[in-house]
């Protein structure tokens, strides 16, 4: 998926401009004056350039003004570890690339009207947008790729919004109605080890909090098997 549109994704998700208080959150809390994004984007593209020129076989999927924004705020306008978490994000790209080729609305759109993943539309008094995560609802008839193709989409399309770049994201892991065999089917390593990349650092998102809702017992055991991917400060954003 190279880009969104108003045709791909629902517009309540997308903001194209930022609230006065969004505005200065950004000043305060992510360095953004019209000054300094100015400048560390023509940082950040230079560096993404000399980079690309010296890893020809990197393939970058944008380099426009707007996704190099993307990547400056998550890490407060720092080009260095801004620049370190482009390459993390193409390098996800590249290890899952199956989870990006060929992937369009139409191809996902009957998982994505399960509501396997979704965006809430209000936001949370913080401003900050909800993604709901419902594992448990998919139709067997929906495939365990397709159910991982959703997770990088549904974020991709909601951190293409400004409002959400400053403000972050809140996941709820809603786990209503998981049986065993719900939770052997899409609890895998793999997906475990896709989704841990994408909250640490593999994608320009600010993923403030992780709630898990209604597990069963069990959900101990997805768990265990989870927290050996994330890192210690994802592990105490997770309640």
């Amino acid at each position: 998926m190279e880009s969104h549109d108003g045709d791909s994704i629902p517009e309540c998700w997308i903001s194209n401009s930022l609230s006065e208080k969004s505005k200065e959150r950004a000043r305060v809390e992510l360095n953004e004056t019209d000054e300094n994004r100015t400048l560390c984007v023509g940082q950040l593209r230079n560096r993404l350039e000399e980079y690309a020129a010296t890893h020809p076989n990197v393939t970058f999927p944008r380099r426009d003004d707007r996704f190099l924004i993307q990547f400056l705020r998550a890490r407060k306008y720092d080009v260095d570890t801004a620049m370190s978490m482009l390459k993390k994000y193409v390098k996800f790209r590249a290890r899952y690339n199956q989870l990006f080729e060929g992937v369009t609305l139409e191809s996902l759109k009957p998982a994505l009207e399960w509501k396997y993943m979704f965006a809430l539309p209000e936001r949370d008094a913080y401003g900050r947008r909800i993604l709901i995560w419902r594992t448990s609802l998919l139709d067997e008839s929906i495939s365990v790729s397709d159910m991982e193709r959703c997770v990088p989409f549904v974020v991709d399309a909601v951190s293409e919004d400004e409002e959400t770049q400053v403000n972050g994201i809140v996941i709820v892991v809603d786990y209503s109605g998981m049986s065993m065999t719900h939770m052997t089917r899409v609890e895998n390593t793999e997906t475990m080890q896709q989704l841990s990349s994408i909250l640490q650092g593999a994608h320009p998102t600010q993923f403030v909090e992780v709630h898990v809702i209604n597990q069963p017992w069990y959900f101990h055991i997805a768990w265990r098997n989870m927290k050996r991917f994330f890192e210690a400060g994802m592990k105490h954003k997770v309640s």
